[in-house]
């Protein structure tokens, strides 16, 4: 016959054994999931990439667009149509250049501006890559236009004609200030004279 004393340490090896089941079943599920873990972070970090890739893409399409139409033979007449006006103040402008037709150069180079301006304070491109390209010429047409935006904001009541332009301006100021390359400035708005 089984003894009490048998039946009770056939109780204590049956909960030892369960314990150590228990025990080993633990560590296998957090080895598991320490994979699931591992892994999980590995698929962020590749998300994360091709996320960062796909921006780089999408910036350097951007670049590409603005490089190309910077580049047009539109645009560039355009530029010197604007540069090469010339007027003593702003009304002087409005009397010389009144027909549309003059006017048309300015309008067209101010709101190829405004378009880049939207997307650098949309962050949508960045404003280091404009400035690699477009910094001079965004900087003159604001100081040569600059007083007669502003005495057609009054003229019209519009105070943000132009306002992307003028921001622009700014952020291409800021740039050459931090990589420390002095800004003409004939109105002092945008930076240290070279003069």
């Amino acid at each position: 016959m089984v003894t009490l004393d048998e039946i009770q340490t056939a109780y204590y090896m049956v909960a030892a054994t369960g314990v150590l089941v228990a025990a080993v079943y633990y560590v296998l599920n957090l080895r598991v999931s320490q994979r699931n873990q591992q892994l999980s972070l590995k698929t962020q970090e590749l998300t994360l990439k091709a996320q960062q890739q796909a921006s780089e893409t999408r910036q350097a399409q951007l670049f590409m667009q603005i490089f190309d139409s910077f580049h047009s033979r539109d645009a560039i007449e355009n530029f010197l149509d604007v540069m090469e006006m010339e007027w003593s103040d702003p009304e002087d402008y409005m009397r010389r250049y009144s027909a549309k037709k003059n006017r048309a150069s300015m309008y067209a180079y101010g709101n190829y501006l405004e378009g880049i301006a939207v997307l650098v304070k949309r962050k949508l491109i960045d404003p280091e890559i404009i400035y690699d390209i477009h910094t001079t010429n965004i900087t003159e047409f604001w100081e040569k236009y600059e007083p007669v935006i502003k005495y057609l904001r009054g003229k019209w009541g519009t105070p943000l004609f132009y306002s992307l332009v003028e921001y622009l301006a700014g952020e291409m100021a800021s740039i050459a200030e931090r990589r420390s390359v002095p800004v003409a400035s004939s109105t002092g708005t945008l930076g240290e004279s070279t003069q």
